[in-house]
């Protein structure tokens, strides 16, 4: 859900400083030479902190893509193909008509019978548009934490 995770290594406040301060033992390894505070919330940090890192507990998701959808472009088929026999069975006098458009095919008919079959069927070509699945929304954090730190170098 975030982009980046941030490691937070606490340690509690010591004894013996003055009132509305806290004492605490310097870092070590890479978290050495910084001392942190944090403030719940997004908060500006105090004047001598000069690095404000602003982290959240959790998330809430809100993020969904626009409908898909597809626009037909041109459709085009191509032609059929039927073969007509002069009686049944489909084995007299064969005629093929290639196209769809209307034949005369009484000159098969000197039986009293006729059959026909489809020896190609038409097939549909065409493509569409795809529109829509548009990435929109965000995440939001929640629980925000404001850690302030300083250089004790």
């Amino acid at each position: 859900m975030f982009a980046e995770v941030s490691d937070v290594c606490r340690q509690p406040a010591g004894q013996g400083c003055a009132a509305g301060q806290a004492c605490v033992k310097n870092g070590a390894g890479e978290y050495g030479g910084f001392i942190c505070v944090e403030q719940p919330g997004e908060v500006p940090c105090p004047a001598d902190y000069s690095l404000a890192i602003v982290g959240y507990q959790s998330g809430q998701d809100g993020r969904s893509c626009s409908p898909c959808q597809c626009t037909p472009g041109q459709v085009t088929c191509d032609d059929p193909e039927f073969s007509f026999y002069d009686g049944l069975g489909c084995s007299l006098g064969r005629r093929t008509v290639t196209n769809t458009t209307c034949q005369n095919v009484s000159s098969l008919l000197d039986f009293a019978a006729w059959s026909y079959k489809t020896t190609h069927a038409p097939q549909a070509f065409g493509n569409c548009s795809a529109q829509g699945g548009v990435p929109q929304g965000s995440v939001m954090g929640v629980g925000a934490i404001t850690f302030c730190c300083r250089s004790v170098l």
